[in-house]
């Protein structure tokens, strides 16, 4: 396995090593082709000329040409050796620097990718601190859309019994009315103009709120099948969530990019659903308070009718009863002038007490005969019979609580 060497040690390698002023050879060139490959300049080329003299001066050396001597050429040898050396001095100088500035990019780069990482760990936990926090959101969303769920089903049935029991009341009040209806129809021939028209009127009204009770009841079961409508939607929608799960990428981009306006306005937040729940709650209450005291008013307006009605007597009633006390009269009358003379005491049997004293007249003191009035006979009322004309109705309770109070004035009479 090759072992990693910086630059730095490199460069002491190649110069002074192993002694001060040595020059290591093969440190230099893999010090310089580090330098080559880190600047990335394999294809760059030199000068032609100066390149092809060495070169040749490089084959000369090691095909074992030897150049003509003489003490000037040697002098100028030396000449050029000292320039040469000079020149390569400079260039090691030169290289040292660039040496010495590529290390202190070394160093920043270093410094800079230590600052990466750690700005990569900060973002790695804050990526781990907001996924924790997300799951404790979508931990506590479903624990309220749980709680939700159960008070929507529980809303549900309280709908349908309330629905169920508006429904009820509506039908029992409209059998209620129907019979009420009928029985004023059969009143209608013997009541007065007036007092007709203003029953007339309360029936038309309370027909008129039947109505409206329908109308509500209608508007309450189409928001009902509504809101049942949006539910499922709501809980297919639940579903898709808790199917699909988000890819850690795209929790990465939605953490560095901005929440969408139109993504915000398709959510729904829980302060408008509660609302939303309060507003139909409260619709409903109101709605089942107007048929409470709708009901009241009815109950009130029936009792109002009922004693209008007992105040009231029929006139062909008050003709039966003089008619008939009449007849009882007449009859009594009939019965007293039948009845034989009282007998007279005999007087051989004795003296006997007159049970009846013989009493006299204060203005012409004639005597005068005291008629003993018999018990009181058990006569039955007499009623003509129902006229075909009246049409036919349901005994109910109302009706006959009225034939007994009827009877009751008759016998009272008589």
């Amino acid at each position: 396995m090759a072992s990693s060497v910086s630059f730095s040690d490199l460069a002491n390698l190649a110069v002074g090593s192993p002694e001060t002023g040595a020059l290591n050879c093969n440190a230099l060139h893999a010090l310089l082709h580090g330098i080559i490959r880190h600047l990335n300049i394999q294809d760059a080329k030199a000068l032609g000329d100066e390149t092809m003299r060495l070169k040749d001066e490089g084959l000369a050396i090691k095909g074992g040409h030897i150049f003509p001597t003489s003490p000037i050429l040697d002098r100028w040898e030396v000449v050029k050796i000292k320039k040469m050396a000079e020149a390569n001095r400079d260039g090691l100088s030169t290289a040292m620097e660039l040496i010495q500035n590529m290390v202190n990019m070394l160093k920043s780069v270093q410094t800079k990718q230590l600052d990466i990482e750690s700005h990569l760990n900060n973002l790695s936990d804050e990526f781990e601190r907001k996924k924790v926090e997300e799951e404790h959101q979508l931990s506590v969303l479903k624990a309220d859309i749980l709680d939700m769920s159960v008070k929507l089903k529980k809303m549900r049935k309280k709908q349908e019994r309330d629905q169920a029991a508006t429904e009820q009341r509506v039908a029992d009040n409209t059998l209620r009315l129907q019979d009420q209806l009928k029985m004023l129809c059969e009143l209608e021939q013997n009541k007065d103009g007036e007092t007709l028209k203003q029953i007339q009127k309360k029936i038309e009204q309370l027909e008129k709120e039947c109505a409206k009770l329908k109308n509500t009841t209608n508007s309450l079961i189409h928001n009902h099948e509504k809101s049942v409508v949006e539910n499922d939607m709501f809980f297919e929608a639940l579903k898709n969530l808790e199917e699909k799960k988000a890819d850690k990428d795209v929790v990465e981009e939605q953490l560095h990019t901005k929440a969408d306006k139109c993504s915000l306005e398709q959510t729904v937040s829980r302060t408008q659903f509660d609302s939303a729940y309060k507003n139909l709650s409260n619709a409903i209450k109101g709605l089942l308070g107007k048929v409470t005291l709708q009901e009241q008013e009815w109950q009130i307006s029936l009792g109002k009718i009922k004693t209008e009605m007992q105040k009231k007597v029929e006139h062909s009633e008050l003709d039966l009863l003089k008619d008939n006390i009449e007849e009882s009269s007449m009859a009594l009358s009939q019965k007293l002038k039948e009845r034989p003379p009282p007998a007279k005491p005999d007087v051989a049997a004795g003296i006997r007490r007159q049970l009846i004293p013989i009493a006299k007249c204060l203005s012409c003191s004639h005597p005068v005969e005291l008629k003993v009035p018999k018990p009181p006979q058990a006569s039955v009322p007499h009623f003509p019979a129902f006229s075909k004309a009246q049409p036919l109705a349901p005994i109910t309770a109302q009706g006959v609580q009225t034939v007994h109070h009827k009877g009751k004035h008759v016998t009272n009479f008589s």
